[in-house]
């Protein structure tokens, strides 16, 4: 007896039915081949119709979006874009109705109610030339986003920091180009940012060969140099003093990229150090100066003493001695001999009130500067054979004692110098006020004085004069012309605040 398959074995040829069978096991090979991958992909592939409604959603997107696929097939995929990017999802789906692959970057809605970033790629699908639908791989990105965004901001950190260093920093390729220079950096040198690229780093070098020979050789020995000093030039062409901190930036070849550098003028503080160098020298010199003035004037009042004061005393005491014998044997004494020694007292009181005016005049204290500078100016004028002219105006009332005791030793300073080196004829001495100043000019019509002396430190009578006047925060200005003279103002306050 003979059975038939009821409609399980198709009727037709018995080979063209073997290639069905084979064909549709190959398909539904290839069906599982490509569910296989999709369930193994990290992203979500979705599809949707022609009207943008899911028509089918990986189930990838509960662990990336905490949806099951079954909420949101059907729906809108357009929904679980962020308001904010929806314009952007619309364009690219646009595109896709008119046959173009698009991507686009869009924060998607997650059902805790946040956001995370996803990249959608859009291909679309025709069937006889009519848009079907759309197959979309979505790539979660959030933490690529995030991390990004660190960046960013990390860089943004970086970058005001950069602009509000007051350190001068540049990033300089090895060839000399700039890289990058902040605010700072201009400002030091001179330079507006849109001359940046005219210029490079051999342009701002006193001595640009000095960057090759020297500076690159060093830094590629040692990878940075930390406290260098450099002579650079600005765009004025003013040369600055300048310390350094410079940093190779290398590839992974060891080779040097960029430098990267700090710079720091430090033309001040050098000239700063400078001067306080040569104002302990000239300390040093001017005590020493002092001292051997001291021990001049010393031997000056010692020979004096000896020379006049003593041996007229010697005289005197032998006069006495004189009359005292005649008195003794009953003689009379003579006026003459009376006379002499009124006289040789005269002499001997004369010499210790000059001696003593030398020192310190009695004038100053008992009548005050303006007298004392009258006084010794005509002293001066009587003993040097100069013409001398004084101009007082000066209220010298409220000044203070060491104040007019500094402004009359540096007078005596002033006429010495004119005697020993100004070969003048003439002087004009005057004293005026300036505000709650004292200002006291003293101008010869000598060779006058050079800037080369004023500059030396041999110079320690015009050194002691300025260190006087500085101790009581005064002024010292001397000018000279050749052959028309020298003038010095000295201006001191009348009640200064000395140093503690």
């Amino acid at each position: 007896m003979r059975l038939e398959h009821q409609g399980s074995i198709p009727k037709g040829n018995p080979s063209t039915r073997t290639d069905k069978l084979h064909d549709f096991s190959e398909l539904r090979a290839s069906e599982e081949k490509h569910r296989s991958l999709v369930a193994n992909l990290n992203d979500i592939v979705c599809t949707a119709d022609a009207s943008g409604n899911i028509t089918y959603i990986s189930h990838q997107v509960e662990s990336i979006a905490g949806y099951k696929p079954s909420e949101l097939i059907g729906g809108p995929f357009l929904r679980l874009v962020h308001p904010e990017d929806l314009a952007g999802a619309l364009e690219v789906w646009q595109g896709c109705r008119e046959g173009k692959v698009g991507t686009t970057e869009c924060r998607v809605l997650v059902k805790n109610g946040r956001y995370r970033f996803a990249r959608q790629s859009f291909r679309p699908q025709f069937e006889d030339g009519q848009f079907v639908g759309a197959t979309a791989i979505l790539t979660d990105v959030t933490e690529q986003h995030e991390a990004e965004s660190a960046l960013r901001e990390r860089e943004e950190e970086f970058r005001t920091l950069f602009e509000l260093s007051r350190d001068a920093i540049a990033l300089v390729r090895p060839d000399g180009t700039f890289v990058d220079v902040n605010q700072a950096w201009l400002d030091l040198f001179g330079f507006s940012r849109e001359e940046l690229p005219g210029i490079t780093a051999y342009t701002v070098h006193e001595n640009p060969a000095e960057r090759d020979a020297v500076f690159l050789k060093e830094l590629r020995e040692t990878g940075g140099i930390t406290d260098a000093e450099r002579r650079f030039r600005k765009k004025d062409g003013t040369v600055m003093d300048c310390l350094c901190n410079i940093v190779a930036r290398r590839d992974e070849t060891g080779a040097i990229t960029a430098i990267q550098s700090s710079t720091w003028d430090i033309t001040e503080s050098k000239r700063a150090r400078r001067e306080l160098q040569e104002s302990r020298d000239n300390l040093n010199e001017l005590h020493a100066y002092l001292v051997n003035s001291r021990e001049s004037e010393r031997a000056a009042i010692a020979r004096e003493l000896h020379d006049q004061t003593s041996q007229a005393l010697n005289a005197l005491r032998l006069d006495l001695s004189d009359v005292r014998q005649r008195l003794v044997r009953g003689e009379s004494i003579g006026p003459a001999s009376l006379d002499r020694m009124v006289e040789l007292v005269d002499n001997i009181s004369g010499d210790v009130r000059r001696l003593s005016s030398n020192l310190r005049p009695g004038v100053l204290d008992d009548l005050g500067l303006s007298a004392a500078i009258e006084w010794n100016v005509q002293e001066f004028a009587s003993w040097t054979g100069l013409r001398a002219s004084l101009h007082l105006s000066a209220d010298d009332s409220s000044i203070a004692p060491d104040c007019a005791t500094t402004l009359f030793r540096v007078l005596r300073e002033l006429l010495s110098n004119v005697v020993r080196h100004a070969r003048a004829n003439a002087l004009s001495v005057s004293l005026f006020n300036r505000g709650e100043s004292l200002v006291l000019t003293v101008t010869d019509d000598g060779h006058g004085i050079t800037a080369r002396q004023l500059a030396s430190r041999k110079s320690l009578g015009i050194i002691s004069i300025r260190e006087r006047v500085n101790l009581f925060g005064g002024s010292v200005v001397i000018r000279g012309e050749s052959g028309k003279g020298t003038t010095a103002e000295v201006t001191i306050p009348t009640q200064p605040r000395l140093p503690e």
